[in-house]
């Protein structure tokens, strides 16, 4: 099982798709041709929240939709010399110790469902299965409810399968925290989701979601606006626990890109 598998629990699935990849006023030239660089006009990201790719993006592995080699050949993109999936997809034998033979395939759920895994940090904990020799993960402890995956017999997901094959595909956008909703927005507009520059590079990190409100629905008030009593727990290099107040201070999307450009 892959690093990135190791990873899987991560509760957002985000495709990046680089609309009308042409030139904004001529070709490029210089140093930018030369490296087959040009100059977008558009970049979406979409976002399927409790998600994986393993989960949506099955369908680019098997028919109607896709093929088996799509997710099993194995290719180069230069410059990297590491030769990787087309589609980085596990479509079977995912570790999981309680099973007879150590292994378990997936089976489908419908598009809309009540199927979740726990993603707090808790639970990435616990299917990480840490070897206590080498603190690597073992990835061996599948989740109670099993792995599943959205069936495309009836074409339900054929344009997200459609999107990620007319653009770019990244199946590498995963915090580093492997936390729920809240640490987990704040990677994808921030990049981070420590309190400050700091801490970031400290490797302190905002870990779970909010107490005191919740997270969901319109009564939830986080950031520097959240009540008196709102905590957030952090992880960092010596583990889990300190709570602290969420209004944190770090460069965002909007920062780095400035005032030009539309949301």
């Amino acid at each position: 099982m892959t690093i990135r598998q190791a990873r899987s629990i991560g509760i957002l699935t985000v495709l990046v798709l680089t609309a009308l990849l042409l030139p904004s006023a001529g070709q490029p030239t210089g140093e930018a041709a030369a490296a087959g660089r040009t100059q977008f006009q558009h970049i979406i990201v979409i976002v399927q929240e409790n998600r994986t790719p393993d989960n949506l993006f099955h369908g680019l592995c098997v028919p109607p939709f896709g093929a088996a080699n799509r997710c099993s050949d194995m290719s180069t993109v230069p410059p990297s010399p590491i030769a990787v999936k087309k589609y980085n997809i596990q479509t079977a034998n995912w570790l999981d110790k309680a099973a007879p033979g150590g292994t378990i395939t997936p089976t489908s759920v419908p598009l809309g469902n009540k199927y979740d895994l726990d993603h707090s940090h808790r639970g990435f904990t616990r299917q990480c299965d840490a070897d206590p020799g080498t603190t690597q993960c073992k990835m061996d402890a599948a989740p109670a409810r099993g792995f599943r995956f959205v069936g495309n017999a009836t074409g339900v997901i054929t344009p997200y399968l459609e999107l990620a094959t007319q653009y770019g595909w990244a199946n590498f956008m995963f915090q580093s925290n492997q936390g729920p909703s809240y640490p987990a927005h704040q990677f994808l507009f921030g990049g981070t989701s420590a309190p400050s520059a700091a801490d970031d590079a400290a490797g302190i990190f905002a870990a779970e979601n909010i107490t005191k409100t919740g997270i969901g629905g319109l009564k939830a008030i986080a950031g520097c606006n959240a009540p008196k009593g709102t905590t957030v727990e952090l992880i960092g290099p010596s583990g889990e626990g300190k709570l602290i107040y969420p209004c944190f201070e770090h460069k965002t999307l909007a920062d780095l890109l400035g005032t030009s450009l539309t949301w």
